[in-house]
């Protein structure tokens, strides 16, 4: 699991999570951000069977802001994603496979 929060202006968050094949549990990553012009990417697989789901939850409040999330997983790994972002000029993509 993996959790970063940035207050202020500019900030970027990368979080690239890759799956244990010898653990279970699940590939879970928090990026909150406050302020204006900052970016989040997240890069989540798993792609094992043990892993049971890739979790990504991002929350922006201000101007300018960008996330990106890619998920990878198999047809026992489920994909859950949330973006919540709040002010205006914010963009966000999604890639779940």
């Amino acid at each position: 699991a993996a959790a970063t929060i940035q207050v202020g202006a500019r900030n970027n968050a990368n979080t690239t999570q890759i799956a244990n094949p010898l653990s279970l549990g699940v590939n879970g990553s928090l990026v909150a951000q406050i302020g204006a012009d900052n970016s989040a990417v997240v890069g989540q697989t798993g792609l094992q069977g043990m892993i049971g789901a890739n979790l990504q939850q991002t929350i922006q409040v201000g101007a300018g802001n960008f996330a990106s999330t890619s998920q990878i997983g198999s047809s026992s790994v489920s994909n859950s994603s949330v973006t919540a972002q709040f002010g205006y000029k914010n963009v966000s993509v999604v890639s779940q496979k």
